[in-house]
């Protein structure tokens, strides 16, 4: 009888922990993105023949960064001339969402791939798109790795760095 009493003590307490799970479950953590960044020309690489000249700056302002979704807007300037801007907010999980690129709306979507970075991808229409990888590689730097496609059909590879801009 003592044998039979510890296997439904056992089997009771993993069925417990089998429904509690959720319930028990961490909420998603920050990706670290939140706050203002400028881009290191520098250390960045721009696929000049297919975007034009490289900016002679750029500033990412993560509004959002609650592990679950984020905000934000990347502007790249050339002093008071805007070259190109940026502006989304998406889900982390994956889920069709819309950001505004240049001026226009573009299908997006955004898919956490580890603890401190995610993945972007958005058609820009016509046969173009863009695949972006984002991660925070220290508490004060992230890097952007992009791949553009273009219409037709060639791929060029961008890098750009940013660190934590002191306000």
């Amino acid at each position: 009888m003592g044998v039979r009493t510890k296997s439904c003590a056992t089997s009771l307490l993993a069925a417990l922990t089998v429904c509690a799970g959720p319930a028990f479950a961490q909420p998603p953590q920050p990706l670290g993105f939140a706050g203002r960044w400028a881009m290191l020309p520098a250390k960045s690489h721009f696929a000049e023949g297919v975007t034009g000249p490289a900016p002679a700056a750029a500033d990412l302002d993560v509004t959002k960064d609650d592990g679950a979704a984020m905000a934000w807007t990347l502007v790249e300037h050339d002093g008071a001339v805007v070259d190109a801007s940026e502006f989304g907010s998406a889900p982390l999980n994956g889920s069709a969402s819309r950001i505004v690129v240049d001026g226009v709306f573009a299908p997006v979507t955004v898919k956490r791939s580890g603890p401190h970075a995610v993945d972007l991808v958005s058609d820009l229409g016509a046969g173009a798109g863009q695949s972006i990888h984002i991660e925070l590689i220290r508490p004060d730097a992230l890097t952007i790795d992009e791949k553009l496609t273009s219409p037709s059909g060639k791929v060029v590879a961008q890098h750009l760095e940013f660190v934590r801009a002191r306000d």
